[in-house]
């Protein structure tokens, strides 16, 4: 994916930005949480940072040991910029390109599979690096993108689209229409023009994960989306990038998780609840349909915040009476 690796030297004098630390050439990227050598990262929130990961680059507004330091006065637009000069822009539509130009057979000859333990449907496209292992089933017209991996004994529905680097484990059931891999959900705010924040990374589904139909699971952004194995997803959900879910959690109809979301194993989400980005839900926590959650719920609880539907005369009651408490309490307001 990058286009050209570049000296820290190199990217700093495009960028206009001073360094700290050793001159070294930038070959990926990651995130401070997980580095990687010769990569390059950023750094918001951390005073301290250790790793025993030489030759990392981090940019930060104040001084990192253990790095490079990039001296920069904002962190997040550096890094997009930076990424701007590293990436290989082509990388978003790579898949689409590769099938629309496609003039080898429909399964390509990259790929890795039996083709007397393997089924397919009409219509799939199978690009180039992807391995499938035995007793897998393929319906009609689904898109497995390059270097995609599916477990032994998994399902595909029709019309599943599977994108780059993508790995399914076992024994895997995924719904009609569901979208894995797709581009996640983030922007960054530069000059007066959203600039998108690169999504390198992939999902992992672990085995025994059922997935329902029309589901989009987005790929993370540095790290990678996940999904613990035995968890079940309904019809209709939205994964954000990032957001890991625990083992045997279940996911109802029309959730949508916001990206950097932690789930926990054993959970319960019920329809329609909307979780904000960066929340984190504990081990064993049952929230309650139509619920926002944003923060943390804490282990083992139930969560409610739903309005049931009632008479339209009793709501309009009931409306009436807060917003008479609601003026008696604020005139007593100092």
């Amino acid at each position: 994916m990058i286009r050209q690796p570049l000296s820290v030297s190199q990217l700093c004098q495009i960028l206009g930005l001073e360094y700290r630390g050793s001159d070294f050439v930038i070959y990926g990227l990651c995130s401070l949480e997980n580095p990687r050598q010769d990569s390059l990262t950023f750094n918001i929130k951390l005073t301290e940072f250790n790793s025993s990961v030489g030759n990392i680059a981090v940019i930060s507004k104040t001084p990192l040991s253990g790095c490079t330091w990039i001296k920069s006065e904002n962190p997040l637009v550096d890094f997009v910029r930076a990424t701007k000069e590293l990436l290989d822009p082509t990388y978003y539509f790579n898949d689409i390109l590769s099938s629309a130009n496609e003039k080898s057979p429909t399964i390509s000859s990259e790929a890795k599979y039996n083709p007397d333990k393997v089924s397919f449907g009409p219509n799939v496209v199978v690009s180039k690096g992807v391995v499938i292992e035995d007793n897998v089933k393929i319906g009609a017209n689904c898109f497995l993108g390059p270097n995609v991996f599916l477990g032994e004994g998994t399902v595909l529905q029709p019309n599943v689209v599977i994108l780059r680097d993508c790995v399914i484990g076992k024994r895997c059931f995924i719904g009609a229409g569901t979208v894995i891999g797709s581009e996640g959900f983030g922007y960054v705010l530069i000059d007066g023009n959203y600039e998108k924040f690169p999504q390198l990374g992939k999902v992992i589904i672990e085995d025994d994960v059922e997935i329902g139909a029309n589901c989009a699971i987005d790929r993370g952004a540095l790290d990678d989306t996940v999904i613990e194995k035995g968890s079940k997803i309904d019809n209709l959900v939205q994964v954000g990038h990032n957001v890991r879910v625990g083992q045997n959690t279940i996911i109802c109809g029309q959730v949508g998780i916001g990206g950097s979301s932690k789930i926990g194993r054993f959970c319960t989400l019920s329809g329609q609840v909307g979780v904000a980005d960066h929340s984190i839900i504990e081990d064993k926590v049952r929230v309650g349909a139509k619920s926002g959650v944003a923060g943390r719920l804490f282990e083992n609880s139930d969560y409610l915040g739903c309005f049931t539907a009632i008479k339209a005369n009793t709501w309009r009651r009931f409306v009436a009476f807060l917003r008479r408490e609601f003026k008696k309490t604020e005139k007593k307001l100092p």
